[in-house]
C-alpha cells in the first residue's frame, strides 16, 4: 500500500472532505519562539482557521527535534522509519538554532529537497539570536524553501493561512490529494 504504516494518501478521483494536517515541531523542548512556547502560536494560529475541526484538524509532533536526530544518527532503518514519519507532515515549523547546527545542515539539505512541494517549512529570527540579520541572512543563503518569520504575528499568519488555504479540502481538496500521494510517493521510495 502507497504510503505503508505511515500515511493514507487520499485517491485521486474522489473527494476529499476532510484532511488531518501533520505539524513537525522541529524544536528542542523548552524553545521558544518570539518569547512564547512554539505549540501556544500553532493553537493560536489552528483558532484563526474558519472551518478547524469541520473539515480540517491538526496534530503537533512536538518530538520532531528527536525524530530529526534520528534521521541522521540512527541504524539504517531507524533513520528510514524517522524520515518516512517526518514526510507524513507537511508543515515543518524548525528552531533556527537546529538549522544552523553544523551537525544538522547535512540532514537539512538533504531532507528539505526531498519534500513534496506543497510542503511548508518556518522558521523565525527574534531577539534571543545575538544577530538576528545576520541569523536570517545565513538562513535564507542555506535553505531556499524555507520561509524566515521576523515577528509572532508573521509565523502565525503563516501557519493559520497554510492551514486555511493550503492544505484545507474546503478549498483546496486537489492540493491535499496531490500532497498526500507525492509523500506517500516518496515514502516508498525510502522504504525500499
Amino acid at each position: 500500500m502507497a504510503g505503508g504504516p505511515y500515511l493514507d494518501p487520499h485517491p485521486r478521483g474522489e473527494d476529499c472532505d476532510e484532511h488531518t494536517e501533520n505539524i513537525a515541531i522541529i524544536c528542542q523542548q523548552g524553545t521558544e519562539c518570539f518569547g512564547e512556547p512554539v505549540l501556544d502560536i500553532i493553537n493560536r494560529a489552528c483558532g484563526r482557521v474558519f472551518d478547524y475541526e469541520s473539515s480540517i484538524y491538526s496534530r503537533e509532533t512536538k518530538d520532531g527535534y528527536q525524530l530529526f536526530n534520528q534521521s541522521l544518527w540512527s541504524t539504517p532503518e531507524e533513520q528510514r522509519d524517522a524520515q518516512c514519519r517526518l514526510l507524513a507532515h507537511s508543515l515543518w515549523i524548525v528552531d533556527p538554532k537546529a538549522l544552523l547546527k553544523e551537525e544538522l545542515r547535512i540532514g537539512f539539505r538533504y531532507q528539505l529537497p526531498a519534500l513534496p512541494d506543497e510542503t511548508s517549512v518556518f522558521t523565525w529570527v527574534d531577539g534571543q539570536q545575538s544577530s538576528p540579520d545576520d541569523t536570517q541572512a545565513e538562513i535564507e543563503s542555506q535553505y531556499l524553501s524555507v520561509r524566515v518569520a521576523e515577528t509572532v504575528e508573521e509565523i502565525e499568519s503563516w501557519v493559520a493561512s497554510y492551514l486555511d488555504f493550503q492544505v484545507n479540502p474546503n478549498g483546496s481538496e486537489q492540493t491535499v490529494i496531490e500532497w498526500s500521494n507525492e509523500a506517500a510517493r516518496t515514502i516508498d521510495e525510502i522504504r525500499i
